[in-house]
């Protein structure tokens, strides 16, 4: 049986990190991982302070990624990971409020795999749990 597959989920917002946590929660062979800002994210992805022990704190399969992040921003984030060339690659689908066209053109030019308007239906994370399953390696 593979690993279970990594979901890191950067929210800020308290009630959309409940409410992904109630739709991915049940879906199997998954893992969440939840962090609140930019920064901490940084942290994460990078395995610094805190987040320093991969076998509690593997690094992810899949990046959820809100763009209003506090702290670093995640167009912010996503500058970081394109200078990071070290990371392992991952796919990144942006969760936000903002259905702004230019956004979701940035988002693109910076490779995400998915940009989803909130709040994120069961539909969206099916198409994201498909994606991430067929695509993993």
């Amino acid at each position: 049986m593979p690993p279970p597959l990594t979901l890191l989920i950067a929210e800020d917002d308290s009630n959309d990190r409940i409410l992904l946590e109630q739709l991915l929660g049940p879906v199997p062979q998954t893992s969440l991982q939840f962090v609140e800002n930019g920064d901490v994210l940084v942290d994460y992805l990078a395995g610094q302070a805190r987040f320093s022990d991969r076998n509690r704190f593997p690094f992810p399969d899949v990046l959820l990624l809100d763009l209003g992040l506090p702290g670093r921003s995640g167009f912010e984030v996503l500058d970081w990971m394109a200078q990071a060339a070290s990371l392992p690659r991952l796919s990144i689908y942006i969760l936000t409020g903002s259905d702004d066209p230019n956004h979701r053109r940035i988002a693109e030019q910076r490779g995400v795999a998915g940009y989803f308007v909130k709040p994120l239906t069961l539909g969206h994370v099916a198409s994201i749990v498909e994606d991430c399953v067929a695509n993993r390696g």
